[in-house]
C-alpha cells in the first residue's frame, strides 16, 4: 500500500515538472484557431464558428408597393350618339335624317382587358395604354328605311321605297381598341382610392358589322341579318375624358373622324357616354 502511494505521488510531481517545465508556446492563428507548441508537439485547438454566433434572426421589414391608378382596365357601360360635322347636334339633317337613333336601343359595351401603365411622376402621372374590345349598336328610329350597300356608286344608301314596318332596324360594329391616355390621381399615399382624371385618344379597328332587320309578315316575326363592312371606315381615333372615384368612372368618348369612309356616306361623328366599372 505504501508503494503505491509512493508511486502514485512520484508520478504527479512528474507529469507537473514536463507540462511546467517546459513552457508551451500558445499561438493565436487566424479563423479562431489556437495553437499549442510543446515538446515538438505542434496541437490546433479549432472553435465551432457556429457555436459563436448568435442564432437570433433578423427580419427586416420588406414595404408593399402601392399600384397604381386604374383609369382602363374594366367594363364600360354606355350610350351611343351620332352628330353631323360641325352641327354638334343629334339631329340630323337632310339624307342623313334617316340614321337618327332610338337612344334607348342604341348602346356600347367594352371590355377593357389589359392596362399598362408608366409612372411619370410620384404615383401622381402615369402614361397608360392597353388592349380591349368594343361593342357598338346603332338602332335606327326610322320604321320604313333600309340601309344598303350601293355597289354601283359605291357608297351607303338608303331604300324608302319599302311598303314594311320594321320593328328593329340596328346596325352592330364591334371593333378592337388600343388607349394611349395620360392619367392623373390625386391619392398619392394609395393612387386607386381618389379622384382619378385621364385624358387621351382611343385607336380602333372595325373587325365585324351586321345589320339587322326584323318585320311581321303573315303575324309571323321575320329577321334578316346581313354581314358586310357598309363603307365604314375601318380605323378611327377618338378623344376620350374619364373621371372617376376610387372605382367608379365615368367616361365620354367623341370620334375624330366620319363614321363611314370619306365620300361613301354622311360626314357624321359617332360619341359615347357612359360608366366603367
Amino acid at each position: 500500500m505504501k508503494i503505491r502511494i509512493t508511486l502514485t505521488i512520484a508520478l504527479s510531481v512528474f507529469i507537473s515538472h514536463v507540462l511546467f517545465a517546459q513552457n508551451p508556446r500558445i499561438k493565436k492563428e487566424k479563423n479562431d484557431t489556437t495553437v499549442f507548441l510543446w515538446s515538438g508537439l505542434k496541437i490546433l485547438v479549432f472553435n465551432d464558428p457556429d457555436t459563436d454566433k448568435k442564432q437570433d434572426t433578423i427580419y427586416k421589414p420588406v414595404p408593399i408597393k402601392k399600384p397604381l391608378a386604374t383609369f382602363y382596365e374594366g367594363i364600360d357601360i354606355g350610350v351611343n350618339g351620332l352628330m353631323e360635322q360641325g352641327n354638334f347636334s343629334t339631329n340630323l339633317n337632310g339624307s342623313s335624317n334617316n340614321l337618327d337613333l332610338d337612344f334607348g336601343g342604341s348602346w356600347n359595351l367594352h371590355l377593357n382587358l389589359v392596362e399598362k401603365q408608366l409612372n411619370l411622376y410620384k404615383k401622381k402621372l402615369s402614361l397608360v395604354t392597353g388592349f380591349g374590345l368594343d361593342y357598338n349598336g346603332y338602332k335606327f328610329s326610322s320604321k320604313n328605311v333600309k340601309l344598303y350597300n350601293d355597289i354601283v356608286n359605291n357608297k351607303i344608301s338608303f331604300d324608302t321605297s319599302t311598303v314594311k314596318e320594321y320593328t328593329k332596324n340596328k346596325l352592330r360594329v364591334s371593333s378592337i381598341e388600343v388607349p394611349l391616355l395620360i392619367g392623373f390621381s390625386g391619392n398619392k399615399k394609395n393612387p386607386d382610392k381618389g379622384v382619378k382624371v385621364a385624358i387621351g385618344v382611343v385607336g380602333s379597328y372595325i373587325y365585324n358589322s351586321k345589320y339587322k332587320l326584323s318585320f311581321l309578315q303573315n303575324k309571323e316575326s321575320i329577321e334578316l341579318v346581313a354581314k358586310d363592312n357598309y363603307h365604314l371606315r375601318p380605323f378611327n381615333l377618338k378623344a376620350t375624358a374619364r373621371v372617376g372615384y376610387k372605382n367608379f368612372m365615368l367616361f365620354a368618348n367623341y370620334s375624330l373622324f366620319s363614321l363611314f369612309k370619306d365620300g361613301q356616306g354622311p360626314d357624321i361623328r359617332p360619341f359615347e357616354i357612359g360608366i366603367s366599372l
